[in-house]
């Protein structure tokens, strides 16, 4: 019965989502597809849209992870201490994850996301800038978490090294990404829905925290992996799952 009803919610949702919203994406859609003849490395219209409107952005994740968006985040171990939230958002997933953290700053390169996220009370101390050249000094944070995120950031050298820059020594590096069931080769693809960015597969995202990891000194101490239902997993039949990664910094 609790199947029946919850498989009626998400067929719901479904039908909401392809009749309200899928004309609008089918448009964006028609005019990604031949720019991308023209210029590869152009985003569509639709992610450049949500990354300017941050109610439509948190409308694209909330449906696409309904109904577990918060759920996702009890697979993360809770930071400690002074913690860094590496491309915060608008703060969707700040509250969940700061109960144990003495202060949590959250920092991201779009400053709409953090007013927005500053006036829904998610983020009380929001900072604008990028990853790769982090506004802190050596040594401030205890921990540093990386929340649905990684896939995003294209130079995953520069992030390492400025996290390990401003982490204490046995300070705690959390990464809770995505990834394909699918074997995947490390490569960035243009998606029409998310922008440009890595598709990691449970196998290539180790294998590139090792390699980082053993540059900057982190020790890996866990890696674990999760498969949540929601309309991005539909019934566990779509092909993507959830991995945490913990490191130290030794």
């Amino acid at each position: 019965m609790a199947n029946l009803i919850y498989n009626t919610l998400i067929t719901i949702a479904l039908i909401i989502y392809f009749f309200l919203i899928l004309p609008f994406i089918a448009v964006s859609l028609i005019v990604f597809i031949p720019s991308r003849f023209i210029s590869p490395s152009k985003e569509s219209f639709y992610v450049k849209l949500i990354n300017k409107v941050p109610v439509l952005y948190e409308i694209h994740t909330l449906i696409c992870t309904y109904p577990v968006w918060e759920k996702r985040f009890n697979n993360v171990p809770l930071p400690t201490g002074r913690v860094l939230h590496l491309a915060c958002g608008t703060g969707l997933g700040a509250i969940t994850i700061s109960s144990k953290a003495n202060m949590l700053i959250g920092l991201d390169i779009n400053r709409k996301f953090l007013l927005y996220g500053k006036q829904r009370g998610r983020l009380k101390n929001p900072v604008a800038g990028s990853v790769y050249l982090l506004p802190f000094k050596n040594r401030q944070f205890d921990s540093v978490i990386i929340l649905v995120s990684l896939h995003h950031l294209h130079s995953l050298s520069s992030l390492f090294f400025e996290c390990k820059r401003v982490m204490n020594k046995n300070a705690a590096l959390t990464i809770f990404d995505p990834v394909s069931l699918k074997n995947r080769t490390k490569s960035l693809w243009n998606t029409f829905h998310d922008g440009i960015i890595w598709k990691f597969d449970k196998d290539t995202i180790q294998k590139e925290v090792r390699e980082q990891a053993k540059k900057c000194n982190f020790k890996i101490v866990s890696v674990r992996f999760f498969r949540t239902r929601s309309l991005q997993n539909f019934n566990l039949f779509y092909n993507m799952g959830d991995i945490v990664i913990q490191l130290k910094n030794i």
